[in-house]
C-alpha cells in the first residue's frame, strides 16, 4: 500500500530556502504555509491552485489530507 503524502510531510521535507521559494512563487508567506502544514489554517481553493502551480508535486488531495503523523 502506498503511503499517503500530505502537505505536512512535503513541507517538513523542504529545506528552508525551498520553503521561501515556494512561498514566493505562491504569493504568500512562509509563516502562512507553515500554519497550513501544521493544521492551524486551511488553504482555500485559490491558495491550493497557486501552490499546485508553484510546485508540481503538490496535489489537491495532499492539501486535504489532515494526518500529521
Amino acid at each position: 500500500m502506498k503511503e499517503k503524502t500530505t502537505f505536512y510531510k512535503h513541507w517538513k521535507s523542504l529545506a528552508s530556502v525551498d520553503k521561501r521559494v515556494l512561498a514566493k512563487k505562491s504569493k504568500t508567506s512562509v509563516d502562512y504555509l507553515s500554519q497550513i502544514a501544521n493544521g492551524h489554517r486551511n488553504a482555500g481553493a485559490s491558495m491550493i491552485e497557486r501552490l499546485m502551480k508553484a510546485d508540481s508535486s503538490i496535489t489537491f488531495r495532499m492539501m486535504r489530507e489532515t494526518t500529521n503523523d
